[in-house]
């Protein structure tokens, strides 16, 4: 802000006698007030506002000034980018007014796709608030999770994998997608021909060249081997000798490792049986009641 912004800001905060809407001051003469996160999840939810450190509201908004600005910022930093859930992204910066320091910090509103912003350390349900006149009110669980609600549907699975094309997807797969699709919902899906099918259900998307290529849900649901493109796509299972881990006494470190790869579907199959055969209680249901036995030790 200008100091001429500074200027008019404060003459109106004493002409009030309080704090406003999109302002919050602090006199932060014993370091930054933990309450700020309070205020950075309300801005954030709200419209955005200006936080203004080293002003004294019981005293009529004195200019007090902070003792060390440069920690005041420091630390002000890390609240933003390590106790706020999206991380707060403000500007700051420090300003010379009636002779002392202030520090001023402009909170934007944040996405509504990213709604709400809260105080890690309390939660998403306890720790999101909102603006109300000059003071930050806490949401309630069910403010909070409209919120969520209205954040919009992800779209992130239709993106379009433009360098790929079709033949990275399995064939058997999408045969039996299709196949299934026919079936259970004949009115969309009876009368198209396969290649349409996978582009209405988005497992293919045209490109801006006219190609069909995977859209990233469909490669992940039905690729060859989405590892070779996402690498880090994998899900492993260890079985520990103990609760507690490996087996001190016999130097044994694990039971069974095993990693799981290729599309979703196959991976879970996998991983399903792997964690079948390698569970020591298994039950079986028999009218009402239920049969449990242990497997014998191997």
């Amino acid at each position: 802000m200008e100091a001429s912004e500074v200027d008019d800001l404060i003459r109106r905060l004493r002409a009030i006698g309080s704090d406003l809407t999109d302002v919050e001051v602090k006199r932060a003469q014993g370091g930054l007030p933990k309450s700020l996160r309070e205020t950075l999840s309300s801005f954030s939810n709200t419209a955005g506002g200006l936080v203004v450190l080293g002003l004294d509201e019981a005293s009529q908004f004195a200019a007090t000034g902070l003792q060390d600005p440069a920690a005041i910022a420091a630390d002000f930093a890390s609240m933003c980018a390590t106790e706020l859930e999206p991380p707060v992204r403000a500007v700051t910066s420090v300003v010379e007014y009636e002779g002392v320091h202030l520090f001023l910090a402009e909170i934007p509103e944040i996405e509504a796709s990213l709604k709400p912003c809260y105080y890690r350390g309390q939660g998403m349900n306890a720790g999101s608030y909102i603006r109300v006149n000059d003071g930050d009110h806490k949401l309630t669980p069910y403010e909070v999770q409209a919120m969520v609600a209205n954040r919009g549907q992800p779209l992130e699975d239709v993106t379009v994998l433009s360098d790929l094309s079709g033949d990275e997807l399995d064939e058997q797969l999408t045969t039996e997608f299709v196949d299934r699709l026919r079936r259970s919902r004949p009115y969309a899906f009876a009368n198209l021909p396969r290649e349409d099918a996978l582009v209405r259900a988005k497992v293919l998307a045209p490109t801006e060249d006219g190609r069909l290529a995977p859209t990233l849900g469909g490669l992940l649901a039905m690729g060859r081997y989405p590892q070779e493109q996402f690498p880090q796509l994998s899900a492993t299972l260890v079985v520990y000798p103990t609760d507690e881990g490996p087996e001190v006494v016999s130097g044994t470190r694990f039971l069974d490792n095993v990693t799981f790869e290729g599309p979703l579907p196959v991976m879970a199959a996998d991983a399903l049986a792997a964690v079948r055969k390698n569970m020591k209680r298994r039950s079986n249901v028999d009218g009402i009641g239920r049969r449990e036995w242990a497997d014998p030790v191997s």
